[in-house]
């Protein structure tokens, strides 16, 4: 549970203490006390807690962190020095607590946003109404969503047929929170994204990015979406500077090579959802074994080769609902029997080279538990169709449509969607027959109606 507000005052309430593990971001309110037995409690915050203790929760009054507390060795909380106490309450950015931003006036965040009109081809725009408008507040204007005290939080212009290269300045919008640019043809750059405080979302998939340089500044990012974009060459590093981040999409890219390994992922405390599907990775899958809330993974459609790490996701807890694609690459030898520890999990693994199942992950009673309940009817053919058989799914999901027996040449792995050969990622998206899509829709609809 994370919970984040700009208004909070007084004390963290006691009974917080008695959750474990938890997550919790107070940062940037006027707090002035946590209780001490939250600062006991070490598998709070990833386990920042059982390294920096209270730090890790919140800095104290009369410190600072660019976290508002400390996540990491080198975001350690720092005293103010002064002769007075300029940050009075915990969780500080800075020695100047809030006054350390800029605070523009509705005229100045005008001025910013027609800037942006004007360099982005805003007459052309398919959606701008009152956009300038004399006597209309900016708050009315199409796309933008205000506070409590009319200030910009956040721009919700994709799809818009917005051009050129969008103004550094928007990110000196004092407490512009989301910046959705998505589908647009622009050049997107990230010059000055260290100003923007509190921006936590941004989506600028489908917008020809090529380059993220600059990105690893911004404070505050947790959802960032950079799918269908021309990104290629190695994964950047520069991602995992981004220590807030909870949801990475960088799906449908040119990306290739090897990811970073998990001690570099381990970076990302907070990271619950990974998307790296469709690009060209290569190399080993990492284990991930650092990222104790991680819990969605999908780098399917890519070259990964090698084993599923026996560590896989090792620290995430049993009780967390995990799905993981890691369809349609190279990975050999069996699904590793520690993922049997998941009370709930979906998998896709179709299109490798899997040569066992452990029967430990076959067993389940659970109507919805694992493969949404597909395991508790067809057993381990809900994973993956065995050797020598076949689906256009490479499992079996509806009682239509079973494992197939070859006819035509063997499939030597688990989860082939044909027989013979391994289906290439490029074709095995589009694989399904329109026989199997029309039989697959029929059982749906009898399933709906029995």
């Amino acid at each position: 549970m994370i919970c984040y507000s700009k208004q909070l005052t007084g004390t963290i309430p006691k009974d917080l203490s008695n959750l474990n593990p938890f997550q919790i971001e107070l940062e940037g309110n006027k707090l002035s006390k946590v209780p001490a037995k939250m600062c006991e409690n070490e598998l709070w915050q990833a386990g920042d807690v059982a390294d920096y203790g209270c730090d890790a929760i919140l800095c104290p009054a009369g410190y600072y962190s660019k976290y508002g507390r400390q996540n990491s060795t080198d975001s350690a909380c720092t005293k103010c020095t002064g002769d007075t106490d300029i940050t009075p309450y915990m969780g500080s950015f800075s020695c100047d607590g809030e006054s350390d931003r800029d605070e523009s006036s509705p005229k100045e965040e005008r001025d910013i946003l027609m800037e942006f009109f004007g360099a982005c081809g805003g007459s052309s725009w398919h959606r701008r109404s009152k956009w300038g408008s004399a006597g209309v507040h900016l708050c009315d204007w199409d796309g933008i969503i205000c506070t409590y005290e009319k200030t910009v939080q956040s721009i919700h212009l994709g799809a818009n047929n917005i051009v050129g290269t969008p103004p550094a300045s928007l990110f000196d919008l004092p407490d512009l929170g989301e910046l959705w640019l998505y589908s647009n043809p622009i050049t997107f750059r990230f010059d000055n994204i260290a100003r923007a405080k509190g921006l936590y979302s941004l989506r600028l998939d489908s917008t020809n990015l090529a380059s993220v340089s600059g990105i690893g500044s911004a404070p505050s990012l947790e959802f960032l979406d950079l799918r269908f974009n021309r990104l290629k060459g190695r994964f950047p590093k520069e991602i995992l500077s981004l220590e807030t981040l909870k949801t990475l999409s960088m799906g449908d890219n040119f990306l290739s090579g090897p990811l970073p390994t998990s001690d570099e992922w381990a970076r990302l405390h907070f990271l619950t959802e990974l998307r790296l599907g469709v690009n060209k990775l290569s190399g080993p899958l990492p284990d991930f074994a650092f990222n104790v809330i991680l819990t969605y993974v999908d780098i399917s459609h890519n070259d990964l080769s090698g084993k599923i790490p026996s560590t896989f996701l090792t620290k995430v807890s049993s009780s967390n609902k995990i799905l993981i694609d890691l369809a349609d690459n190279g990975l050999s030898g069996p699904i590793p029997d520690q993922l049997d520890k998941f009370l709930t999990a979906t998998l896709f693994l179709r299109n490798n080279k899997i040569d066992a199942v452990p029967e430990s992950l076959c067993d389940d009673q659970d109507d919805y538990a694992w493969m949404k309940g597909g395991v508790s009817k067809y057993g381990c053919d809900a994973i993956l169709c065995p050797p020598g058989t076949y689906n256009d799914m490479g499992r079996r999901s509806v009682e239509v449509v079973p494992c197939t027996q070859c006819m035509n040449g063997p499939s030597l792995y688990y989860g082939q969607t044909q027989c013979g050969v391994r289906a290439s990622a490029a074709t095995s998206a589009t694989n399904c027959s329109l026989v199997t899509v029309l039989v697959l829709g029929l059982a749906y609809i009898l399933q709906a109606f029995s």
